[in-house]
């Protein structure tokens, strides 16, 4: 009974760290699109990307793309640990969505109840598979020493038992 309730464990702590994962990476997106008003609205590429630039302290996420109202590309943000050439996707309603990639988080930057283009984050779930590995290595470890102990606690019990019969 102990394997069913550990593989339930780790699969709801799974969900839980995906939960809160989307939920800080929509909250970065949110702040992004809130500060990228300004530059969008009087088309300073250079002040999207030095606001894009601060992504540099959040580790796991990868790229982050401004669109303008018409869908381009307006600012763009690669991490250094991002080695291969992505093609930024298409803007699309807020949101999120997980893919082979990690997650991709899309906000809509608002100004004066007006869209005027979108920001997108990708998130490589760097966070959530070290957690993983940590929920599996924990669970490979408590069902080691249940073993154990039940082996201890049979091997006594089988020598509490049969030595009055061997004696």
């Amino acid at each position: 009974t102990i394997v069913p309730a550990i593989v339930a464990f780790a699969i709801w702590e799974q969900i839980d760290v995906r939960r809160t994962l989307v939920d800080s990476t929509q909250i970065y997106a949110a702040m992004l699109a809130d500060n990228c008003g300004a530059s969008l609205s009087f088309e300073n590429k250079e002040d999207a990307e030095q606001i894009l630039s601060t992504l540099r302290f959040q580790t796991s996420i990868v790229c982050a793309c401004v669109y303008d109202k018409q869908g381009k590309v307006f600012a763009q943000y690669r991490s250094k640990s991002m080695s291969e050439k992505l093609q930024a996707p298409r803007p699309r309603s807020d949101g999120y969505v997980f893919g082979p990639g990690g997650l991709s988080v899309f906000k809509q930057v608002v100004l004066d109840n007006e869209a005027i283009g979108f920001v997108y984050l990708l998130d490589d779930m760097r966070f959530a598979y070290s957690e993983l590995r940590w929920i599996v290595c924990s669970a490979v470890l408590i069902i080691l020493l249940a073993l154990a102990g039940g082996c201890l606690v049979s091997w006594k019990l089988q020598t509490m038992a049969s030595k009055p019969i061997l004696d």
